[in-house]
């Protein structure tokens, strides 16, 4: 699976691939509002808005 982070002010994007288990990590980003987006090929793309990342902090999510 493949997912990303959209930062939704400045359009820089970073992504990663998860590990078999489903875990994946984007480290260092920049504090905003972020579109997350998850793609495994034969599903619908998961797609989370204004997910925010806050300096300091780690933000866990569960993709549907």
């Amino acid at each position: 699976m493949s997912v990303s982070a959209t930062n939704r002010d400045t359009g820089a994007a970073r992504n990663a691939v998860a590990a078999v288990a489903g875990d994946y990590g984007l480290v260092l980003l920049p504090p905003g509002a972020y579109t997350v987006k998850a793609e495994l090929s034969g599903f619908t793309p998961a797609v989370l808005e204004n997910v925010r990342v806050s300096l300091g902090a780690t933000t866990l999510l569960d993709i549907p």
